[in-house]
């Protein structure tokens, strides 16, 4: 029955969602659009599987995708709501009046997400990150590393993402840049060559979706139909590069299901029927305290937060730790946080945490849209790329890496365009 409820709300969410656009420029890679898209891929597909006959993952009692349909039914209505009736929200300045923007060529972004990303993987390789062939076996490396150095590669992925927001930007908003289609290509090919050789997705498809949300800021959208070509195509490709991992040596042949749900998002919605499965349990062991105080402080180093710890983290060394052990338990997910939080309640508050950060996101870009580099163009951008985390991870992601993801990244390289501009400046004099 939730199933069905769930399966009727997506679609009607969507529809709303559509309608609710502007004329003319409706397009899926709206954030609300791509919000509701993803998380139905992470809980309703799984569950019509489940319930068609595919029983995925073994399920013996249905009433427990019952209760993870309920929860993805007050998700979804809820998000709409709060996204729909949020859309008269002005402009507010969480930042200074002073109209703080980037402003460099295109090709100094590129240059400047070269010299991170080669120096983020030199650092890997000289620890032991990049020897490995297994997957898995890649996190078990990096989470011996050393913690200063642990902290060093994730400061510069942020910076990575701020640069790569930063040239997609000024590329898109300026057609009188001769090369910008050459600087997209170059990045693209490096994260399709690191997808390839690590046989991690996560950054390629981060990749296009802030890429595609940089074109529908600055042009015009290429029309529904083409949106949805495009974008099932993408996942059945991106579903097929999944069985990469296994080897080469291995015959594989794929089922539509295992296409259309990979492994990513089975995994995460294991994590919500497990949860769903032992959230009554007499002996149920819960985070040691709330989970969104936590990723409040998420930001401060373990040198300054001793008792640091996230929930997937958390949850896979205290119910699987051999699985944990194997390098496996990156993802939690949305429903899964609820649940060990308030519960109903908590789904609907994330719900509109998320509508109300991607509507200010999304309007104060559109207001600041003549000026690429500006600080809420280049966080709205930063916002795509983080949808996908908070549905595997918690909804308080985009909040926790906030400060150390966008602020001090953003601010560094503001002060290094004044840098620049003043040297110019001082030279031309």
């Amino acid at each position: 029955m939730f199933t069905l409820l769930f399966f009727v709300s997506i679609v009607f969410a969507i529809v709303l969602l559509l309608f609710f656009q502007s004329l003319g420029k409706r397009s899926l890679f709206e954030p609300g659009v791509l919000i509701i898209g993803l998380f139905s891929l992470c809980y309703l597909l799984p569950a019509l599987a489940i319930l068609s006959g595919e029983n995925i993952l073994a399920v013996e009692n249905f009433d427990f995708v019952e209760t993870v349909s309920l929860y993805g039914f007050l998700f979804a209505v809820s998000f709409v709501f709060f996204y729909i009736i949020l859309k008269g929200v002005v402009y507010l300045r969480l930042f200074p009046a002073k109209n703080i923007t980037i402003d460099l060529h295109p090709a100094k972004y590129l240059m400047g997400f070269i010299f991170v990303f080669v120096i983020t993987k030199i650092i890997g390789w000289y620890y032991g990150v990049g020897e490995s062939t297994e997957y898995a076996q890649q996190y078990i490396v990096r989470a011996s590393m050393p913690p200063l150095i642990n902290q060093t590669i994730v400061f510069f992925q942020c910076l990575e993402w701020i640069l790569v927001c930063l040239l997609l930007a000024a590329c898109f908003s300026d057609t009188n840049h001769k090369r910008s289609k050459l600087y997209i290509f170059i990045m693209a090919i490096i994260f399709a060559g690191e997808m390839w050789l690590t046989n991690s997705r996560s950054n390629f498809v981060t990749f296009c979706i802030v890429l595609m949300a940089a074109y529908m800021l600055f042009r015009r959208p290429i029309g529904l139909v083409r949106e949805v070509i495009i974008a099932s195509g993408f996942i059945v490709i991106i579903g097929l590069l999944a069985f990469k991992r296994l080897g080469s040596e291995v015959l594989i042949d794929p089922s539509i299901i295992d296409v259309l749900i990979p492994g990513e998002f089975t995994s995460i919605y294991s994590n919500a029927i497990h949860w769903s499965s032992i959230l009554d349990a007499p002996d149920v062991v819960m985070p040691p305290n709330s989970s969104y105080l936590q990723s409040l402080i998420s930001f401060l180093p373990k040198q300054l937060n001793e008792g640091k710890w996230d929930l997937a983290g958390w949850y896979v060394t205290q119910y699987f730790p051999e699985y944990a052990e194997a390098g496996g338990g990156l993802a939690f997910g949305i429903i899964p946080e609820a649940m060990v939080n308030w519960g109903p309640i908590s789904i609907v508050f994330q719900a509109f945490v998320i509508a109300l950060i991607f509507r200010v996101a999304q309007f104060s870009a559109h207001a600041n849209r003549t000026n690429p580099g500006n600080v809420w163009v280049v966080f709205y951008l930063l916002c795509f790329s983080q949808i996908y985390q908070l549905i595997r991870s918690h909804s308080f992601t985009i909040i926790s890496s906030f400060v150390l993801g966008f602020a001090v990244p953003y601010v560094i390289l503001y002060f290094i365009s004044i840098f620049r501009l003043h040297c110019g400046r001082s030279t031309n004099a």
